[in-house]
């Protein structure tokens, strides 16, 4: 049916559902500090595939591309626990810092370090990373991405290889949050335990 509906046109996808049913539906994110244009909305048909014999599309997301909600209800403030996760491709990614999915500031500004808490997947190099040359599973805290505790290379987290990876980042009061991946092959899963990452104030 969406193939058909978007045929001889070009489709987006408006809104992203939260599944929840506290309705902190995603629409396209608005101008912030590092943008001065809104990011685009997705092209509905560009990440056609099947699942279990069903036609599914996921969310293709280039530079320039994005989603967000300021106004929220029963997400995680402050150092209140909370876990996120993604289910991603293994194969597209980019060095920047800015490839996550995950908990920002209500005001789409940099309110500075540990006001944010997200799942980053990517090679940026400038700050933390994995083993290898990347891509990897850390975790975003505003002005740091981490792989441990510090911007030290840290061995214990592989690069992915893996057509799709499930990246999650669990984030504890009053504990350090740790990254954690399960790369999916037709053979299973392997989960991988990430180190420690430091949150210093708590995310908006």
């Amino acid at each position: 049916m969406q193939d058909t509906f978007c045929t001889g046109t070009t489709c987006t996808s408006t809104i992203i559902y939260d599944q929840s049913g506290k309705n902190n539906h995603l629409t396209q994110a608005p101008i912030g500090q590092r943008n001065t244009t809104a990011p685009k909305e997705a092209d509905a048909t560009a990440l056609k595939f099947t699942i279990s014999g069903h036609t599914v599309y996921g969310v293709h997301l280039p530079v320039g591309y994005g989603y967000r909600i300021d106004q929220t209800t029963g997400v995680a403030t402050g150092d209140e626990p909370e876990t996120e996760y993604m289910v991603t491709s293994g194969t597209f990614f980019n060095a920047s810092c800015r490839f996550d999915y995950g908990n920002a500031e209500t005001d789409n500004h940099d309110d500075g370090a540990g006001t944010m808490e997200a799942v980053y997947f990517g090679n940026w190099t400038s700050q933390g990373k994995g083993g290898g040359a990347g891509p990897w599973v850390m975790a975003d805290m505003e002005n740091g991405v981490y792989a441990q505790a510090s911007f030290a290379a840290n061995a214990a987290d592989p690069s992915q290889t893996s057509p799709y990876v499930t990246a999650m980042v669990i984030g504890r009061s009053k504990e350090l949050p740790s990254a954690r991946s399960r790369v999916r092959r037709p053979s299973g899963g392997t989960s991988r335990p990430g180190p420690g990452i430091a949150r210093s104030r708590g995310h908006s």
